[in-house]
């Protein structure tokens, strides 16, 4: 049994609280909560656990009794988190997102060599992204031709972190389900729009992707969908949600349904199956390094206009 200490905020606390009992083979023993607060949410929502008033503070009181830690804060506290906590030489699972360019990660992976890091992944073990990748392994959908991704989302919900951390993801899925780097890119960024970008990608196959992400939307109601279209088949997922339509004897309204936390029990019982040596890590440093290449290539071709392509382990604008 593999004991777990979680570092984030009491939010966070309660959603890794609520999938407590999914998860096989390890129990939460400590918290670090990111805010300082006298509120004991954290600590019950985790089960009764040892609270720490940091993470320096619970490494150094706590640390003999902890086999793995769990960290998810925002990018800018990530750095200094994974620095204090790769002395004590513990696996690290962190995110939601460990960096967003590859010069961040290089950086902050050149601190953690004394531990295991496995960079969190969370929108790979949402369970309509993990149906599509199975359709594609099996070989059900044949050689994959087209990937479409739409990810619209208001302001509010993703516009503090930037476009580097909104396009991420997908690229990220991109290139998983290509199985591999994009040879050619370009990007559209209109600069009278500059929450909407563009994105193509262009494979040694032939395959291309396009994604069109923007975080202009109104509050209310954020929106993906993807599509993939292979040589024998194609696959759609999307995170529209089930409405419930509630009559109370007053006025009826709808209620909102979502898919909960099961992505994050998925992703935790695989980072604890890999320490229990069943399951090899599902992204490594360098599978996300590979991707950050390919977002900051994004990023440069969106702001030159210019095509990029992929020569001798980097990109060049040509």
């Amino acid at each position: 049994m593999l004991n777990l200490a979680f570092i984030g905020s009491e939010a966070d606390a309660q959603q890794y609280g609520s999938i407590s009992n999914r998860i096989h083979g390890a129990r939460w023993v400590a918290f670090a909560p990111l805010e300082k607060t006298q509120s004991s949410v954290g600590n019950e929502v985790l089960g009764g656990v040892r609270v720490s008033a940091s993470l320096a503070d619970l490494l150094t009181h706590h640390q003999k009794s902890v086999d793995a830690l769990v960290i998810h804060a925002p990018p800018a506290a990530l750095p200094d988190l994974v620095k204090t906590a790769a002395q004590s030489g513990k696996p690290m699972l962190v995110g939601p997102l460990l960096a967003n360019t590859s010069g961040a990660l290089r950086a902050i992976s050149e601190t953690s060599s004394q531990g295991t890091l496995m960079p969190a992944t969370p929108w790979r073990f949402i369970p309509a992204i993990q149906a599509v990748k199975a359709s594609i392994d099996t070989g059900k959908l044949g050689e994959i031709g087209l990937i479409r991704i739409h990810r619209w989302n208001a302001l509010a919900t993703e516009g503090t972190y930037g476009i580097p951390s909104r396009i991420i993801p997908d690229i990220d899925i991109a290139t998983w389900f290509f199985g591999g780097q994009p040879q050619k890119l370009v990007a559209q960024q209109s600069p009278l729009a500059d929450q909407y970008i563009q994105i193509h990608l262009h494979f040694e196959n032939g395959g291309m992707v396009v994604i069109d992400e923007t975080s202009a939307l109104p509050n209310g109601g954020d929106y993906f969908s993807l599509t993939v279209i292979g040589g024998t088949g194609a696959a759609y997922a999307d995170d529209h949600r089930n409405m419930n339509l509630i009559v109370d004897g007053v006025y009826p309204h709808a209620i909102r349904t979502g898919q909960g936390a099961v992505h994050l029990a998925q992703q935790l019982q695989k980072f604890i199956d890999t320490l229990g040596g069943t399951l090899q890590p599902a992204v490594t440093t360098q599978d996300l390094l590979k991707v950050l290449q390919v977002s900051d290539a994004v990023i440069e071709a969106a702001a030159t206009q210019r095509v990029s392509v992929w020569e001798d382990g980097n990109y060049v604008c040509g």
